[in-house]
């Protein structure tokens, strides 16, 4: 049958409206929703430190903020650039949600990161903060083992969708662009679960 021939691949796609993110990283609450999206692993990078100080510096000494279409001086344009890498890991966030539709994934169940940075270290971690670690932290802090080099920010992105007592680590493409207000965001993925797999050792 051609059912049979067929790869079982998902594909999803999303697309992030860049003002409605810079709205909310710059509220009140912008650093709680920073870490609603992102693992410990992705806001601990050096990469995302640097782009996301101006967030929580904002919030730190509760600076006013422009509307998103007044945005002009280098401050604003440092939250602009904040609000357009959380739209795009949003987005690659939800694109990755509905390619992998044989779990139910939540932002911190997965993993943007790039696909030369996976020889570096695993992805395990726990989606839950630390008992040291406050979610609604002001400063992220910096892991120099997860901070990723500026080399490896040039390799393809690839989200990883964490595994648990009875799943694998699944590993899936992304592509991640922006247009105007907007970023956009495809995911295409295995759907051959890796907890389904049969055991190599098994006896046949």
């Amino acid at each position: 049958m051609l059912a049979s021939k067929l790869l079982p691949i998902g594909i999803g796609t999303d697309i992030c409206r860049i003002s409605r993110i810079y709205k909310n990283i710059t509220s009140d609450t912008g650093v709680k929703f920073i870490h609603r999206i992102l693992t410990p692993k992705e806001y601990k990078t050096s990469q995302a430190t640097e782009i996301l100080r101006c967030v929580y510096m904002q919030q730190k000494h509760r600076a006013p903020v422009r509307p998103f279409d007044d945005c002009n001086d280098s401050n604003d344009t440092a939250l602009m650039k904040a609000a357009q890498f959380i739209a795009g890991r949003f987005a690659a966030k939800e694109a990755t949600m509905k390619a992998y539709p044989l779990r139910r994934l939540f932002f911190r169940d997965i993993v943007i990161t790039y696909e030369r940075h996976l020889t570096q270290e695993p992805s395990g971690e726990n989606s839950s903060p630390g008992p040291h670690e406050r979610q609604d932290s002001i400063s992220p802090g910096l892991s120099s083992d997860n901070s990723i080099h500026p080399a490896f920010q040039s390799s393809p992105p690839v989200a990883i969708i964490k595994g648990d007592d009875t799943h694998e680590d699944v590993y899936a493409r992304v592509s991640i662009s922006h247009d105007g207000d907007y970023a956009l965001a495809m995911c295409m993925v295995s759907l051959e679960d890796p907890a389904s797999l049969p055991d190599s050792n098994a006896s046949p």
